[in-house]
């Protein structure tokens, strides 16, 4: 169990707004380490998140016209099995 949750990553409010210790590089790598493209990025001054994931048949999994990238829970848009290894992991 972690100190942080995992969902901070993909918050654009995440991590204190970006001024706590930003933990978005770990989620990142354990997600990549699953076999995902996963692209990060600084959202202005605020927090630097997850921006896209693709899975191994290059889907992207943040399809921006269905979601609101940094405003939507990813728990909601994931895929169950993802959201699962996230949760076990962190």
């Amino acid at each position: 169990m972690s100190d942080f949750s995992w969902r901070d990553a993909f918050d654009k409010f995440g991590f204190g707004d970006g001024d706590d210790a930003n933990h978005t590089d770990l989620v990142a790598d354990f997600i990549r380490s699953l076999g995902y493209v996963v692209k990060t990025e600084n959202w202005f001054l605020h927090n630097y998140m997850i921006s896209q994931i693709f899975d191994q048949d290059n889907n992207q999994l943040m399809k921006e016209d269905e979601i609101k990238v940094g405003y939507d829970d990813p728990g909601d848009y994931l895929p169950p099995r993802l959201v699962a290894a996230l949760n076990e992991r962190f």
